[in-house]
């Protein structure tokens, strides 16, 4: 065995080689960044940043969701984005495909991406393209797990309706949203919003296609529309990761901390925080702030998860920090909400999402809105049970083997 270990890295080397090879000459047309003049011509069109005189509903019910997405693609007269991170080809996945399917045959033109870390499903897309959907697959692996591509993906969930209703949130399309997983329900939120906003939601979109697809679109197509119904103060589209923004949300995070009052409520599939969020919690919970974090007590991607979200929680306790478990039911949303601002989208309390994929939440800072979000907070506090220091101390030492091994894997997990 030692004598051709050399020839087992040998070959694992070439594989890396060829993978990445594929991955370029087999993947949609485009560069490996977005370049800075890409990036301006775009935002010159529609800057991105703060937008006045939005609507906005919330979903905590996948169904409802489904239901709502269908009628207003089917009310779509021009142009349809839309991107998931999953995009199953099962009942629901196949449902809208087919609405977007009518749509793209009565002339709107519909552009479809889906994140290129899943082999998805050739068939379906097959059927869409053929259609005349326009779609694109971001950043294809081939060989999971032995590829740069691996720690780049497009994590982020969009829906834009002719440049004026946008969607975005936690939930992707596939049946296990509505139905569950191994018997536990799906608890998630998604929301859409009418104005402004979905300009901006459009210009992340953009970027992302011009990245995938070597495509610019034309932005200047559609004014910012004027809101109907209760409209809220501001609604600002925040995106961040591998095309160049950064860190960014995971910044607004800590600047939201530190400036925070009362309070700062947390929900995640995952607490597996980076350093600087870590501490940004502690320094809001010593100076009084009731900062609180709960996620579900089995992920939906195995024990290295859970023990490493575990690993976390005796020093948030010590800091002040309040940590619950949420059961029975597997918690996929992205919540956080501190006094007067509300956040909502696709970004997990982990190292991928914080630093390396797309990412994209909606910070709306409006009083009322944000009360709404805190007290659904509290209506999941039915279903935690919060840790306390002195009982998660006796937990087995197994575990705690385990917590400290998961926890060394904190950057890729």
């Amino acid at each position: 065995m030692k004598k051709h270990l050399w020839k087992y890295i040998l070959v694992l080397i070439l594989v890396v080689a060829v993978n990445d090879a594929a991955c370029v000459l087999l993947g949609p047309r485009r560069g490996e960044l977005v370049s800075v003049a890409d990036r301006e011509a775009l935002r010159a069109v529609l800057p991105s940043g703060v937008r006045h005189g939005n609507s906005a509903r919330l979903f905590y019910d996948f169904d409802a969701m489904a239901e709502d997405l269908i009628q207003a693609i089917d009310s779509s007269l021009s142009s349809i984005e839309i991107a998931f991170f999953h995009y199953d080809d099962d009942s629901v996945g196949k449902c809208i495909a087919d609405h977007l399917i009518e749509r793209a045959q009565a002339g709107v033109q519909v552009r479809f991406m889906f994140d290129g870390e899943h082999l998805g499903t050739p068939t379906l897309y097959r059927k869409m393209s053929s259609a005349g959907i326009e779609v694109c697959r971001f950043n294809p692996i081939y060989i999971p797990w032995l590829t740069r591509n691996d720690f780049a993906r497009n994590h982020q969930k969009i829906v834009v309706i002719d440049g004026r209703v946008c969607y975005t949130g936690g939930m992707n399309i596939a049946d296990r949203y509505s139905s569950g997983i191994e018997g536990r329900p799906w608890v998630d939120m998604f929301m859409r919003i009418d104005g402004p906003a979905a300009c901006a939601m459009r210009e992340v979109f953009a970027e992302d296609w011009l990245y995938a697809c070597g495509e610019r679109l034309d932005l200047a197509t559609f004014g910012c529309p004027v809101a109907q119904g209760e409209v809220l103060d501001d609604a600002e589209i925040l995106a961040s990761g591998a095309l160049g923004d950064g860190p960014a949300i995971l910044e607004r995070y800590c600047e939201l901390l530190d400036r925070a009052e009362d309070y700062a409520y947390f929900e995640s599939p995952y607490f597996i925080p980076a350093e600087p969020l870590l501490d940004a919690m502690k320094r809001a919970a010593g100076r009084g702030v009731d900062v609180r974090v709960i996620y579900p007590d089995k992920c939906d991607l195995g024990c290295a998860l859970d023990l490493c979200s575990d690993s976390f929680v005796a020093e948030a306790l010590e800091a002040g920090i309040k940590v619950g478990h949420y059961a029975p039911g597997f918690l996929h949303a992205k919540l956080f909400v501190t006094d007067d601002v509300a956040c909502v989208g696709s970004t997990n309390l982990d190292s991928c999402s914080l630093y390396r994929y797309l990412e994209m939440m909606v910070f709306i800072s409006d009083p009322a809105f944000a009360a709404s979000l805190a007290a659904h907070f509290h209506s999941d506090e039915a279903f935690v049970t919060y840790l306390d220091s002195i009982g998660w101390s006796q937990r087995p030492a197994l575990d705690r083997m385990g917590e400290k091994v998961c926890r060394t894997l904190r950057g890729i997990l």
